[in-house]
């Protein structure tokens, strides 16, 4: 089994969610990040991305429902990274979800849950890939008040899945009506690919981005709107 350094560092909390318990663990060439009991309004399961780099590793837990029923939950994300390269990681939990603002208008906010260290130190024998597994809620909790958010606005979510292959899905939302443009572009700033290019309603939206014969590689989805410039990272493995 390969050698695994484990360093756990102090978590960040808001008073949203109770304290969430991050582990990795190593079997083979697999990497398990694992974020347990985590008390959050019953909702269907996260969407979850992850975005990669040589040394760190940021895994985006999104609850993007608009009405949760009347109680808690505790879930369950487990992260499964197949073929890391050996080098000393950092990998980051951020949890995004939506709230009013004081103008009354809902958007999106997020907060770090918690960071994790580890090193890998024998180089992989398998292919790379990136898997999730969430079970769902495996616990109710006490009875809360529910609240129902209407779309935010402005707003580009992480794409879903990610990493993604031959296709995923983009999600955003717009304050008002108003012109918005959707594009693509590679590692090297070339334009891939035009998404949207019109006049949309406000509210929430969503297009679909196929790869179609572009290589494995890092791609940015860039969202223009009222002046307003959005982008996200999109992973696709072949």
């Amino acid at each position: 089994m390969k050698s695994l350094i484990l360093s756990l560092t102090l978590l960040l909390l808001t008073s949203t969610a109770t304290q969430s318990q991050i582990s990795v663990s190593q079997v083979g060439d697999t990497t398990r990040i694992d974020d347990k009991n985590i008390e959050w309004p019953c909702a269907p399961p996260f969407i979850m991305s992850v975005v990669l780099s040589s040394d760190s590793i940021n895994i985006i837990e999104a609850d993007t429902s608009t009405k949760h029923p009347t109680c808690s939950c505790l879930y369950q994300t487990r992260t499964k990274l197949v073929a890391l390269v050996p080098a000393s990681y950092v990998a980051t939990i951020t949890r995004q979800w939506r709230v009013p603002r004081s103008s009354g208008i809902f958007g999106d906010t997020s907060t770090i849950v918690g960071t994790i260290a580890f090193s890998i130190s024998a180089q992989p024998t398998a292919s790379p890939s990136i898997s999730f597994v969430q079970p769902g809620c495996y616990g109710v909790l006490d009875k809360i008040v529910s609240t129902e958010t209407p779309p935010m606005s402005n707003v580009l979510l992480a794409n879903y899945p990610n990493p993604f292959n031959p296709s995923t899905i983009v999600r955003y939302s717009l304050m008002r009506r108003s012109h918005v443009t959707l594009s693509v572009f590679d590692m090297l700033g070339k334009h891939v690919i035009t998404l949207v290019d019109k006049q949309d309603e406000a509210g929430w939206h969503e297009v679909m981005f196929s790869s179609n014969q572009l290589s494995s590689g890092i791609y940015t989805a860039r969202m223009l709107s009222e002046g307003h410039v959005l982008s996200i990272k999109m992973l696709l493995i072949r």
